[in-house]
């Protein structure tokens, strides 16, 4: 894997998606055409299908190429950004129900690989923001194979940059999942909640370990990234994985809050604001079911810690977070 600069990672958002891919014309099928399963001919169905596939196939082909030119880093560039936009133009397609008409899978493997290689041995910041990009597209289509190679990069030895762009990757397709109401298995929530507690828990470990200030405080940008998809994941659990490890969850958050506010540790309030969301969103889940789940002793420790955190927080948004928390847990408590 490349190494990267350890210090305070950029602040990426992976929306920089390219206008040029998505005005796209083509002549042998119309926008219109290609989304509503309509040929520029009044052939039949199986005709459209055909001219779907084969250019969705001829394009990917050729940004693959581009993607993987060794020479010139404008053309990879372009080529990453073009994969972008046909896989967003590929899940599309799959939303109006011509699941049959898309790539093939193996095109759609070719594409994941390329974006591993390039967050695995390039240097180039540019390259590095659009094969996040390229694989937040790619979570929409393949969600369960994409998480899997996410979490593959949630690693102590992993470069602390790549890991928060990861972070926030997986909060990306999360969030678009609780679009389609639907929850993940089993193994999936447990894979998922177990690695997102490990890193949110290491941020303490660091502070225990009287690591240096900077170290810390990347830890700590950590932690936030996995509490906001911890955050953003809550409702997709398996409802009994959930139950079984949401004690653990809120043990390990409150730990790195009170950690975060050790005044040596000069820690960002990033890691405070995603730990009341993520509060607020299993509460939200658990409902009702709050107090037969939480513990009793960790019920007192939310409350308390989120009591304090609405009255003398200092950071304005992660005060009125926790002020929407203790009111949440107040209702699931009392009703």
């Amino acid at each position: 894997m490349a190494k990267r600069a350890q210090g305070t990672p950029l602040s990426v958002t992976p929306k920089l998606l390219d206008s040029h891919t998505r005005g796209q014309s083509h002549k042998a099928c119309t926008s219109s055409q290609i989304f509503h399963g309509k040929s520029s001919s009044s052939g039949s169905g199986s005709g459209s299908q055909s001219c779907h596939s084969g250019m969705l196939d001829t394009e990917f082909k050729k940004a693959l190429e581009e993607a993987r030119d060794a020479k010139l880093l404008p053309t990879r560039a372009h080529g990453l950004a073009t994969l972008t936009g046909l896989v967003r133009r590929m899940a599309r397609i799959r939303r109006e129900g011509e699941r049959n008409s898309v790539v093939a899978k193996n095109t759609l493997d070719q594409v994941i690989k390329t974006a591993r290689n390039v967050l695995e041995t390039e240097e180039d910041e540019f390259l590095f923001t659009r094969a996040i990009v390229l694989l937040s597209e790619v979570g929409k289509v393949d969600t369960e194979g994409t998480l899997d190679i996410l979490l593959e990069y949630l690693t102590d030895d992993a470069d602390h940059a790549l890991q928060i762009k990861i972070g926030e990757t997986i909060s990306q397709i999360c969030r678009y999942v609780r679009g389609k109401g639907v929850r993940f298995s089993r193994s999936r929530s447990v894979k998922l909640l177990v690695k997102l507690v490990s890193v949110i828990s290491a941020f303490k470990d660091d502070v225990e370990n009287e690591k240096s200030i900077g170290d810390v405080k990347v830890r700590a940008l950590l932690s936030a990234s996995a509490l906001a998809s911890l955050g953003e994941a809550c409702p997709l659990f398996s409802r009994e994985v959930f139950n079984e490890r949401a004690n653990e969850a809120v043990t390990v958050t409150i730990d790195a809050i009170n950690f975060s506010l050790q005044p040596q540790q000069h820690v960002q309030p990033e890691l405070r604001r995603s730990s009341f969301f993520f509060f607020e969103q299993l509460l939200l889940t658990l409902c009702r079911d709050t107090p037969k789940v939480l513990e009793k002793a960790n019920m007192t420790k939310l409350w308390e810690t989120l009591r304090k955190a609405r009255v003398h927080e200092e950071d304005t948004a992660a005060r009125i977070l926790a002020g929407r928390a203790a009111e949440m847990l107040e209702r699931r408590v009392l009703t």
